[in-house]
């Protein structure tokens, strides 16, 4: 039997006319999505630009907050200042880092995220 086959439809379906397509959420930004450059702003704040030239600005005092060992150093502002890239991510000296993909999703969804203006 041609086509027997049933599968459940879970969701939406992908488009059916390139079946190489990578389906992806429409509510979800590229995954492969990186932190360009990452600048401390004082305190907990930090404004990263990311691959995409989108810039956006972040206050980290609620996460500093958290009781957790691997942000215990963070809470010193000047050791928070520390931050630097690694492959594309928001790094700190003791091994904490975070998502981009993630980071640039929270500020979107935050309305905190400039998208660059067009060139003419």
């Amino acid at each position: 039997m041609r086509g027997s086959v049933n599968f459940a439809k879970i969701g939406s379906v992908p488009n059916r006319g390139d079946r190489w397509n990578v389906w992806q959420d429409p509510m979800m930004h590229d995954p492969l999505i990186k932190v360009r450059k990452v600048e401390p702003l004082g305190g907990f704040r930090l404004r990263f630009i990311f691959s995409d030239g989108a810039v956006g600005e972040c206050d980290f005092a609620q996460l500093i907050a958290r009781s957790d060992p691997m942000l215990e150093p963070l809470k010193d502002p000047a050791y928070f200042a520390r931050v630097f890239l690694e492959f594309g991510a928001p790094t700190w000296p003791n091994g904490y880092d975070m998502a981009p993909h993630a980071l640039y999703e929270e500020l979107a969804q935050n309305n905190a995220l400039r998208q660059p203006v067009a060139q003419r």
